[in-house]
C-alpha cells in the first residue's frame, strides 16, 4: 500500500467519510477520531437509516470468542478480544452494553429417545431428559464472552460524536462517490430522506456498509471509474447478504452466564413428525436469552428498515426452545423480541474484506459473516492504521485484503 505525501494532503484539508453505522462503521469512527496521527482531521459516518446499527449489529448474539477462528481472522480476533475488554474496562461497558466474560458449551438435543437424564451441571435451566450426552465445554471465560451489541453500537456513535467530534448523520444514504482527475475519490453526494442531492468534498472514503456493501458498490461508482480496478472492489461487490432470525426471551428465572450451541437438535414438539435443528443461547446479564438459528435464503431488500420477519421461523426458535427448557423458557416466557437481520458473506473470500488504498482514498470493512462482534473493534483499530500509519500495526491481515 503507497503512502500519500503530505504535500498530496495540503491542497485540501482531510475529510475522511465511513458509509454504514452498524458495528464496523462505529468501530472504525472510535479508532480513526481516537489515532494520534489524527492531526485535526475532519470524520464524517452516514447512515441510511435513521437508526444507529439498524441490521446485524443490533441483533446479533453478541457472542466474543478469541480463539475459534482460522489462520486468516485468527490475528484479528486475538487483538479485537483484548480491545473489547479493554473497552468495557475504560468504560463501564458491563453496565452500559452488557460486557461479560462466560462458559461457553455444546450440547445434542434428542426427545425422540428413551430419557438418560445426563448431567446437566450448571446448565440447569436445561432439561436433562433431552440430553442425548453430557454437555462439553468449548470455552471459558478466559477466552468466550458477550456484549449486547446494539447497546456497544450506541455507545460507540454517541461516544465519537460526543466526545471525538465525529460528524453523525442518520437518514442520509450516500448514493455515488466521484473521482479526480487522478482517480482518487474527491466527493460523495447524498440524499437525506426526501431532500434534493448534495454533494460533500471528501479525501477517504471506507466503506462498512454490511451486506449492503456489494450493492453499494454496484451503484455508487461509475463503470468507468478507476476505482473498479481496485481488486478489493472488484471483490466486495460479491458481499450479499444471509437472513437469521432470533427471538429475545424473558425466562421464568435467571439462567446463568453461559452460551450452549446445540449442534444437533432432533425433536417432536406437541404432535409433530420429527424435526431438526441447530439453536444458539446466550443467557444475558439482564436475566434475557438470545437465541437464534439457521440462516434461510431469502434475498436482501433494499435497506436495513425493509428486512421482514418469517413468523414460520420464529416459531420454530420458540418450539425449540420450549423443548430444550420448558420450565425456563417454555410457553410461560416472555417473548421480548422477534426479529431478523442479514449476515454480511463474502461469497468470493469466505472472510471479511479489510483493505484500504492510500491512492485513491478507497478502503473496506465488510463481510465478516457471523463474527461482526467479535471482529469488530479489531477491524476499526487496523483501518484507523491503514489510513494514518500506512499499514495495519496492531494485527495480520494480510489474508482479508480481497484480492482476487
Amino acid at each position: 500500500m503507497v503512502a500519500v505525501s503530505e504535500a498530496q494532503h495540503a491542497a485540501r484539508e482531510r475529510h475522511i467519510i465511513i458509509i454504514g453505522g452498524g458495528i464496523i462503521g462505529a468501530a472504525t469512527a472510535h479508532y480513526l477520531a481516537s489515532h494520534p496521527a489524527r492531526n485535526g482531521a475532519a470524520i464524517s459516518l452516514f447512515e441510511t437509516s435513521y437508526q444507529i446499527a439498524p441490521g446485524a449489529s443490533s441483533k446479533a448474539g453478541g457472542f466474543l470468542a478469541s480463539d475459534w477462528h482460522d489462520d486468516d481472522t485468527a490475528s484479528l480476533a486475538e487483538l479485537s478480544f483484548r480491545l473489547h475488554s479493554e473497552l468495557a474496562d475504560e468504560h463501564g461497558g458491563q453496565t452500559k452494553w452488557g460486557y461479560r466474560r462466560l462458559k461457553t458449551y455444546d450440547a445434542d438435543i434428542d426427545n425422540t429417545i428413551t430419557p438418560a437424564n445426563h448431567d446437566v451441571g450448571e446448565l440447569d435451566w436445561i432439561d436433562p431428559s433431552v440430553l442425548s450426552s453430557e454437555p462439553s465445554v468449548l470455552g471459558d471465560e478466559k477466552t468466550t464472552a458477550q456484549v449486547t451489541p446494539g447497546l456497544l453500537s450506541e455507545f460507540l456513535i454517541q461516544h465519537a460524536r460526543d466526545k471525538l467530534n465525529v460528524s453523525i448523520r442518520l437518514g442520509t444514504a450516500v448514493r455515488h462517490i466521484q473521482t479526480d482527475q487522478d482517480g482518487r475519490v474527491a466527493s460523495v453526494v447524498v440524499t437525506e430522506g426526501g431532500g434534493n442531492p448534495e454533494e460533500i468534498a471528501a479525501t477517504d472514503i471506507i466503506v462498512c456498509a454490511g451486506p449492503w456493501t456489494g450493492d453499494f458498490f454496484h451503484n455508487s461508482i461509475e463503470a468507468t471509474s478507476p476505482l473498479r480496478n481496485l481488486p478489493f472492489v472488484r471483490t466486495a461487490t460479491r458481499i450479499e447478504g444471509k437472513r437469521a432470525h432470533s427471538i429475545i426471551v424473558k425466562g421464568m428465572r435467571r439462567t446463568g452466564n453461559h452460551a450452549l450451541f446445540v449442534t444437533k437438535m432432533s425433536y417432536r414438539a406437541a404432535r409433530s413428525a420429527v424435526k431438526a435443528g441447530s439453536p444458539e443461547f446466550y443467557c444475558r446479564a439482564d436475566g434475557t436469552v438470545y437465541i437464534c438459528g439457521a440462516a434461510d435464503g431469502e434475498h436482501l431488500p433494499h435497506t436495513a428498515d425493509d428486512v421482514e420477519v418469517s413468523d414460520r421461523q420464529i416459531e420454530k426458535l420458540v418450539e425449540q426452545a420450549a423443548v430444550i427448557s420448558p420450565q425456563v423458557l417454555g410457553p410461560q416466557a416472555a417473548i421480548v423480541h422477534r426479529q431478523a437481520c442479514f449476515l454480511p458473506m463474502s461469497e468470493a473470500t469466505g472472510s471479511p474484506i479489510i483493505n484500504y488504498s492510500a491512492q485513491t482514498g478507497l478502503g473496506v470493512a465488510a463481510g465478516h459473516t457471523c463474527w461482526g462482534i467479535t471482529l469488530s473493534l479489531g477491524t476499526g483499530k487496523v483501518m484507523s492504521e491503514l489510513i494514518f500509519d500506512g499499514a495495519a500495526l496492531s494485527a495480520d491481515i494480510s489474508l482479508l485484503d480481497g484480492s482476487d
